[in-house]
């Protein structure tokens, strides 16, 4: 064993934890830097480095994420759900009907386009019944999460544990052998979630009051002109303080950070002045007020016509921690960032110059291909522009040419990725998609970290570092035996989903999972299946899944919210999983 190469392996581990939990860089940049590392010191070949992009089951990852999103805007699912829902007056009602269609659909299409469908409907749904709409956004996303548990297809993490499988031992799973855990656990958690959400999800405001665009409160920059008729008179007299929905919250002139305000203090040319209103009143001020300029980043240049939309900075978005300049906001997306809302917090100094984070909700003046430039990074709350839903016919074609692939790998019939293909091709004749839209919908972030996440464990694997964990996770759990090892490997992959995406949880704990199956010498297909569900366990914090961090901030929840609400289920789900792993392979 080249100990040089141990410690190089350690170090790329240590770095990849870190950058991803504390987001020093993008998910997919961390995989880069740390493959590069390891290729750059020998450990990995160019060959092993670059097997992962020619991987069937990682296309079939893409294939399957393109096809969730376009039946995402399908005319079908607006039909279903609205018939779904009509006539549903109880909220217990509501979830029943809600919770197990939103399931049932994540088991087989990526619940992010459902998620971002239904929200709209629930919107709606507890506008009309007078119920928070806090009571209801946490179960939609827990559903979702819990749906994807019950295929093979159900989330990007069940087929990347899949392709780690082929690649490293004898075992490959079928569509629905995820199905024997996955359903029990979507079966008791959906009942835990319609008995206990109404009492233990918080109530803090109605509907109208917390989630209508109109008064959700953000912080807007604007500056004062030098022909401004405000130069050189008081708070008072300009009257800012009679802003119909707004009022002045910091000066900034220069360097100095003028707080709190009072009516005597005096404006000067170039004063930067922070607003705090809803979105009602940004708009007023931007059409009617000459005496106050927005900043240059917020002003669209070629655009006659603009959308006023309300967006969700999404995990892995290019903006993480980058400022509205340092992201080249308006080039880039043909939209320009009015005011920030970072989930109630009150930020100061300039927005220009605020690093944007994950979850921050932003009202944004968008362009007309600003949909096109901008779906990767954003998740929408409100849109005055709605996207042109696919039509029934062709929406029919891909759900039942979807539902079809499925269908045939589970028989054996025909492999899932070749089934895909077939779907891509006729998806081309029937002009459904074309290359440019394909190029939009492939998530090439997701690419990078899935494909070189099995280089990853390869060299994990080469330098000894799987097989020593092994070791230790098994001295520790000796006096229960494999049933303890499948424990302690649930518990690393839970902890790291905790702390990053649930993909690249699965990716580093996926070779001790194998190793510590090689040590015992068992049967590795418990410990890949315990990686997958662990993976999935993202229930106590909004920032290990993406349907999380969608409902996060249009919810108005706190991390003390998801906590409080998904640490019993997380403890039944764990349960349940080791229960039914234990009985299905380890009982005498």
């Amino acid at each position: 064993m080249d100990h040089l190469e141990v410690i190089v392996v350690a170090l790329v581990l240590v770095f990849l934890i870190i950058s991803l939990y504390r987001e020093i860089f993008q998910p997919a940049i961390t995989f880069l830097i740390a493959i590069i590392t390891l290729a750059v010191f020998g450990i990995l070949t160019g060959e092993e480095v670059l097997n992962g992009f020619a991987n069937p089951q990682i296309a079939s990852i893409l294939l399957l994420l393109v096809f969730g999103n376009l039946l995402g805007k399908a005319s079908i699912l607006n039909v279903f759900f609205s018939k779904a829902f009509e006539n549903t007056k109880t909220y217990n009602g509501f979830l029943s009907r809600l919770l197990p269609s939103v399931a049932g659909i994540s088991a087989f299409i990526n619940n992010t386009p459902v998620v971002a469908l239904l929200i709209p409907y629930v919107y709606k749904w507890a506008q009309k019944n007078n119920v928070s709409i806090s009571k209801l956004l946490i179960p939609l996303s827990f559903a979702a999460i819990l749906g994807g548990t019950i295929t093979l297809v159900g989330t990007s993490t069940n087929m990347l544990v899949n392709a780690f499988a082929i690649k490293n031992s004898d075992v490959a799973f079928s569509i629905f052998d995820f199905a024997w855990v996955g359903l029990p656990i979507t079966l008791i958690g959906l009942i835990y979630v319609v008995v206990f959400g109404r009492k233990l999800l918080p109530e803090r405001q109605t509907f109208s009051d917390k989630f209508q665009s109109s008064s959700r409160e953000y912080l807007v920059e604007v500056s004062v002109p030098n022909n401004s008729s405000y130069v050189g008179k008081t708070i008072a007299e300009s009257n800012l303080r009679q802003l119909n929905g707004l009022f002045v919250v910091e000066i900034i002139r220069q360097n100095e950070i003028i707080t709190p305000i009072r009516p005597d203090n005096i404006l000067l040319a170039n004063d930067t002045l922070i607003l705090a209103g809803n979105v009602a009143a940004i708009t007023e001020l931007m059409e009617l007020n000459s005496d106050l300029a927005l900043p240059k980043f917020s002003y669209l240049e070629g655009e006659p016509h603009f959308d006023v939309n309300e967006l969700v900075v999404s995990a892995g978005s290019f903006l993480s921690n980058k400022t509205v300049k340092e992201a080249d906001f308006r080039s880039r997306y043909n939209a320009a960032l009015v005011a920030i809302n970072r989930n109630g917090e009150r930020l100061t100094g300039k927005l220009g110059d605020k690093q944007l984070k994950t979850g921050d909700a932003l009202l944004v003046l968008a362009g007309s291909d600003f949909y096109s430039r901008g779906q990767r990074d954003f998740y929408t709350i409100s849109k005055v522009k709605e996207v042109r839903p696919l039509d029934v016919k062709r929406s029919l074609l891909i759900f039942f040419g979807l539902l079809a692939s499925v269908l045939l790998s589970a028989l054996n019939i025909l492999p899932l990725f070749k089934g895909l293909l077939v779907l891509l091709l006729l998806a081309f004749i029937f002009r459904i998609l074309n290359l440019r839209q394909l190029r939009q919908l492939v998530d090439y972030n997701l690419l990078v970290i899935a494909a070189l996440a099995l280089a990853l464990g390869q060299a994990i694997d080469s330098v000894g570092i799987s097989e020593f964990a092994a070791t230790q996770v098994i001295n520790v759990t000796q006096p229960f035996g494999a049933v303890g090892a499948l424990i302690g490997i649930y518990i690393i992959a839970f902890c790291f989903t905790e702390l990053m995406t649930n993909i690249a949880a699965a990716s580093l704990a996926l070779p001790f999972a194998l190793a510590i199956a090689n040590k015992l010498g068992v049967s590795p297909e418990p410990f890949f299946l315990a990686v997958a569900y662990a993976a999935s366990a993202s229930f106590v914090t909004p920032l290990g899944y993406q349907t999380n961090l969608m409902v996060y901030g249009p919810g108005g929840y706190k991390f003390k919210d998801f906590f409080r609400m998904g640490f019993p289920l997380s403890i039944l789900y764990f349960t349940l999983t080791i229960g039914i792993l234990y009985w299905m392979y380890f009982r005498a």
